[in-house]
């Protein structure tokens, strides 16, 4: 069986407290409420068992492959990247654990119209999409969460289209930098390791060159927010500062 975390109000992702609640990137509202009801768990039909495991930087589908299913992310993070007829690749969108990939399916569409790597170790759970449609015809909790879920992607792609025209690189670098650590867990340093993430994909999710990602991630070491020697380590709380 899935176990999937939900709230009082029906299925919602794990969130954490403190600086997570002042992202700028989170969708809820600020200040609201916390739920403090205990958390429970739902449980889903044996018919989604089927599992999947992918290393870092392996290719879970490819942009034009058949699309008969949905991916519920269970640990890692993918990326979905779209070539276009000019040979440029585009991240629009980096995916984290208690979410979904693949979902342009259920929308008709035949095949996949982007291609999803495993930016690190990734465990995926299998839903065909029949099974997937009839969930969300006959759970209201589920559709409920699935339909916020897709409202929450939707302001987060008008805010990056935001950021890209209004904002300078190292603002841009920031924002990704803690949307990415909302998958990861600080220690007792307040500090959070982003794994996998490379300047690479920070410049591809951002729409800048790696050697622009370069010159803003030395800085931001100089002022002691980031490390980068021995893999990608941030501090959340005064990285928000600069924003």
């Amino acid at each position: 069986m899935l176990l999937v975390q939900a709230d009082e109000r029906g299925w919602a992702p794990r969130q954490s407290k403190a600086w997570r609640d002042e992202l700028p990137l989170q969708t809820h509202e600020r200040g609201a409420k916390r739920d403090s009801m205990s958390n429970r768990f739902l449980i889903l039909p044996d018919s989604l068992e089927s599992s999947w495991f992918f290393h870092r930087n392996e290719v879970i589908f490819s942009q034009g492959d058949p699309a008969g299913s949905v991916f519920y992310i269970q640990k890692g993070i993918v990326k979905l990247s779209v070539n276009s007829d000019t040979g440029k690749t585009a991240v629009p969108t980096v995916l984290g654990p208690a979410t979904f990939v693949g979902i342009w399916c259920l929308a008709g569409q035949p095949r996949r119209m982007a291609r999803v790597t495993a930016v690190s170790s990734t465990t995926l759970r299998v839903i065909p999409k029949d099974e997937m449609l009839r969930l969300l015809r006959s759970d209201r909790r589920f559709s409920e969460y699935f339909i916020n879920l897709m409202l929450a992607r939707n302001i987060r792609a008008t805010q990056q289209v935001v950021d890209l025209l209004c904002d300078d690189t190292e603002k841009r670098l920031i924002r990704a930098l803690l949307f990415l650590a909302q998958f990861s867990v600080k220690n007792e340093n307040d500090e959070v390791t982003l794994s996998g993430v490379s300047q690479e994909l920070l410049g591809e999710m951002i729409g800048t060159s790696r050697t622009h990602v370069n010159g803003a991630m030395r800085r931001l070491k100089r002022m002691g927010f980031v490390e980068y020697n021995e893999g990608l380590r941030i501090h959340p709380t005064p990285l928000l500062s600069l924003l």
